[in-house]
């Protein structure tokens, strides 16, 4: 079985990190989830930090088009019963809850206490932690994965060596270029 994991907001607004989350769930690596909450909040951060609506638009739709089953429903009723530091994240963790995932994927653990999801049997990861993770579990397919990515950025292109630089000290995915950096070895 393939395993499941919520994406948080906070990791799908960046380029670099929504696209290698998107190409590790589109070659079959793990099936990504996601809420309508969780969606309105992208929005919002779209809205808000440069790109327009349109290109909140256009990523909504091909997150729709590549992972059709990827949206929880249901899990509201949830919400009330959950603490977390941060009250705004617990519609993550009920939707979480409610789908039975393994993972949530985050880069805000300070607001998902690990005791607490741990007795959930659940486990939050920040998208380095992640990603790394997966591509060491499968490496063959992990590195597949990702040179794909690579290959399909051609304006600017990037070389392999300049992606794991960016991952490295750009965007937070020192891990993930550390384990990229050992299979091309």
């Amino acid at each position: 079985m393939i395993p499941q994991a919520v994406l948080d907001t906070c990791v799908l607004f960046p380029i670099y990190k929504r696209d290698l989350l998107f190409q590790l769930a589109s070659d079959g690596l793990y099936h990504p989830k996601w809420t309508s909450m969780i969606l309105e909040e992208l929005r919002r951060t779209f809205q808000g930090k440069g790109p327009s609506l349109e290109a909140y638009a256009y990523n909504l739709d091909l997150m729709a088009r590549h992972f059709p089953f990827a949206m929880i429903e249901g899990f509201e009723w949830l919400i009330p019963s959950l603490d977390l530091p941060d009250p705004d994240d617990c519609h993550v963790l009920a939707a979480a809850i409610h789908a039975q995932v393994k993972w949530i994927v985050t880069d805000n653990l300070k607001d998902f206490p690990t005791a607490y999801l741990t007795e959930l049997e659940i486990e939050v990861l920040s998208a380095d932690r992640f990603c790394a993770e997966i591509i060491a579990q499968y490496p063959e397919k992990g590195i597949q994965s990702w040179k794909k990515l690579v290959a399909r950025k051609k304006r600017p292109p990037i070389s392999e060596r300049e992606y794991l630089e960016i991952y490295r000290f750009k965007v937070g995915l020192p891990l993930t270029s550390n384990v990229l950096e050992g299979l091309l070895a």
